[in-house]
């Protein structure tokens, strides 16, 4: 993983999906020259056995000030990250194909900060409910949530709404 962190070469996709990381010290994101981090814009950790993403997390994602792709797929995190709500420029999320239920999903106040958010995937998860704070995503356009065991939504009825729900 840090070989690729520290070859990283001005390219706009920093893919380290598939290498067994478990937490984010092991990503060396630090090495990255502060030039560099802000290239990047689509970051891949998919298929990684992640677990959660806490506070840790903000220093090393705030590096990264032009992200706004980040593939989260096929982890192990039982809770939609409150940490990624700090990522102002993120315009597309996977957090497909973990194990996230509907309560662990932050408030309506937290997801604000997500102020650019057009793609949200957050199928294969354990949603039985459609959460609140995924309502207050006013730039949202995609939202998928197939392969989940919705049963309501906990703000009643879902209101109309801007984006088309898979």
């Amino acid at each position: 993983v840090e070989r690729h962190v520290a070859t990283f070469a001005h390219s706009s996709v920093l893919n380290l999906s598939e290498r067994g990381i478990v937490a984010m010290r092991e990503l060396g994101l630090s090495r990255l020259a502060t030039a560099d981090a802000d290239e990047v814009r689509d970051l891949d950790l998919s298929d990684n056995l992640l677990e959660r993403i806490d506070s840790a997390w903000r220093g090393s994602l705030r590096m990264l000030s032009n992200l706004a792709v980040l593939n989260l797929a096929g982890n192990r995190l039982e809770g939609f990250p409150a940490a990624l709500c700090q990522i102002p420029s993120l315009e597309e999320l996977s957090l497909a194909g973990n194990w996230i239920s509907s309560a662990a999903v932050p408030s309506a106040e937290e997801m604000s900060g997500l102020k650019r958010m057009r793609d949200l995937d957050l199928s294969a998860n354990r949603l039985s409910y459609l959460p609140s704070g995924l309502l207050w995503l006013g730039k949202l356009q995609r939202l998928n949530l197939s392969r989940n065991r919705l049963e309501h939504s906990s703000a009643g009825e879902l209101p109309e709404a801007p984006w088309q729900c898979l």
